[in-house]
């Protein structure tokens, strides 16, 4: 009969953990799903940056862990009888309360079980306990749970999580570009923007030297009322040429350009514009390798036209200019190829 009441409570307090376990369940998934999709919420609308992104996804995994370990593991191991539990002396005094027949019965049992081990011998003591024992028998201690209390927790807990599902699904679309930022923090994401700039006008290839005039179409949802250029490190407006319409000029380009456009914050457009190089002669140089016997030093000639050499004398032409790939001169001459500065040499003359 002992061994009965006691495993009787027992499954009293592997139950009263088994609600617990059940409420936690459903707390930690709805407050998982609160969690997560406040923090892409949160994401979708401020575009964080990275080391922001990195805050986020770690505070939200650690919210989450934190909610689990509370309403799940601890409740779980608990039922396993590990960590603070409830006892059976506590698991008694709360069927008593809820029990007005039984009242102190419980305890006063678990008090003379007690003494029963110290005084085995004690007819009375074993007597009593059996007396005890059989009108306890048939008390259906499980009852003592606030069943009541217990479903309406799940079902408000089941409510909540519908509606958290209901409210993923009808942002679903934010939510997924939220997490899937929040879940690549290392990258960097350019925002979107509610519009788009259309080059409608402008070559951006263009002869050293040219102007270049380029015009944009705004489209979409939002028309901007002013748009700017990055030229170097300088933001530069654009001129509005009607609604929607926007023109910036460049002139005596030299070099390549690669210009930024943004409008309202955000950066829509790149281009670049390449710049032909119209190739520049700049001289000619003439080395003399004069014969032995003429005795004369080699060196560089003073002219490099209408030369008058000995000869035998041995000619090396090193020819000068800005952005050449190819020489082409007189018939006496090979196509000839500069590269690097190498010099140029003609056959023996």
């Amino acid at each position: 009969m002992q061994a009965g009441i006691r495993q009787k409570l027992n499954d009293f307090i592997k139950m009263h953990y088994r609600q617990r376990l059940i409420r936690g369940w459903l707390a930690a998934v709805g407050l998982g799903l609160f969690i997560f999709g406040l923090g892409f919420f949160i994401e979708h609308s401020l575009w964080l940056d990275s080391a922001h992104r990195a805050f986020l996804f770690w505070l939200m995994w650690s919210l989450f862990i934190s909610v689990l370990a509370v309403a799940v593991v601890r409740p779980w191991l608990q039922m396993k009888g590990v960590g603070k539990t409830l006892t059976q002396q506590q698991a008694a005094h709360w069927i008593g309360n809820h029990f007005s027949d039984v009242s102190d019965k419980l305890i006063n049992l678990l008090q003379l079980e007690d003494m029963a081990g110290v005084q085995p011998n004690n007819a009375l003591l074993l007597a009593s306990i059996e007396e005890k024992t059989l009108a306890l028998k048939q008390v259906p201690f499980l009852q003592a749970l606030d069943w009541r209390k217990h479903r309406k927790w799940v079902y408000r807990l089941g409510a909540f999580l519908l509606l958290l599902l209901g409210l993923g699904l009808y942002e679903s679309a934010e939510l997924l570009q939220g997490a899937s930022r929040v879940f690549q923090y290392k990258r960097e994401f350019v925002r979107q923007a509610p519009f788009s700039l259309r080059l409608i006008q402008g070559e951006l290839t263009v002869q050293e030297g040219g102007d270049v005039q380029l015009q944009w179409q705004a489209e979409g949802a939002v028309i901007p009322e002013v748009v700017e250029v990055k030229l170097g490190d300088q933001w530069r407006r654009a001129r509005k040429l009607k609604p929607g319409v926007f023109a910036f000029s460049l002139e005596d380009i030299t070099e390549d350009q690669l210009l930024s456009v943004r409008a309202m914050d955000y950066v829509v457009a790149e281009h670049k514009i390449t710049v032909k190089h119209v190739p520049h002669w700049q001289a000619v140089e003439v080395f003399a390798d004069f014969p032995e016997y003429t005795g004369i030093a080699d060196g560089v000639l003073s002219q490099s036209e209408a030369l008058d050499v000995v000869e035998g004398t041995r000619l090396q032409y090193k020819f000068k200019g800005e952005r050449v790939l190819n020489w082409r001169v007189g018939a006496s001459f090979k196509q000839m190829v500069k590269q690097g500065g190498k010099r140029l040499q003609n056959a023996q003359g």
